[in-house]
């Protein structure tokens, strides 16, 4: 996946992540009983919003190209839209009565046991664990490569002695047995 597309499926994730802390945020208000459920729930939404947006930041910013916008950023983004849709349906589900129109605020109900919302919270977590850890992995390696440039910027330079050098214009060879290790 190249990384255009990357970053507009860590767009799209971004405002469906949105949408889900908007359902939760309504649920909090809306809803007195699970508030510890709801709460950390939100909160894990909540992180992996942040990580989703900063994963975006990134991506389109100035800096963008640098990125390797590996494959594990990919599957993660597509994990974590899974889950957050799934999530956004049960969730906008939960506010719908039987009929099929919005309910009043006596009507509504957490639709989520405490185990289920502990499996949800523990999905959540993986996928802002494998986008932070893609970044990770495109920031090592820039570090890296920056590491080795400066290696290389160090490295004293022998004034007269590179291969067509002005001195040697009129006869480019080098001496035998030497630069044999670039061929």
């Amino acid at each position: 996946m190249d990384g255009l597309s990357v970053a507009a499926n860590v767009i799209a994730v971004v405002e469906l992540s949105a949408n889900v802390i908007r359902h939760c945020v309504q649920y909090a208000q809306d809803i007195k009983h699970a508030k510890d459920d709801k709460a950390r729930l939100s909160q894990e939404v909540t992180r992996l919003h942040l990580a989703l947006k900063n994963a975006d930041d990134l991506l389109n910013g100035p800096q963008g190209a640098r990125l390797k916008c590996s494959r594990a950023l990919s599957v993660a983004t597509g994990n974590s839209e899974a889950q957050l849709r799934r999530l956004d349906e049960l969730l906008a589900f939960g506010q719908m009565t039987k009929s099929g129109k919005n309910a009043g605020l006596g009507a509504m109900k957490w639709p989520f046991q405490s185990k289920e919302v502990e499996t949800l919270i523990q999905g959540l977590q993986r996928c802002t664990e494998a986008i932070s850890s893609a970044l990770q992995v495109d920031q090592t390696a820039i570090i890296l490569d920056i590491d080795q440039k400066t290696a290389l910027d160090r490295l004293p330079v022998a004034e007269g002695a590179s291969y067509d050098s002005r001195a040697e214009e009129h006869s480019p060879t080098c001496l035998q047995n030497t630069r044999v290790d670039l061929l």
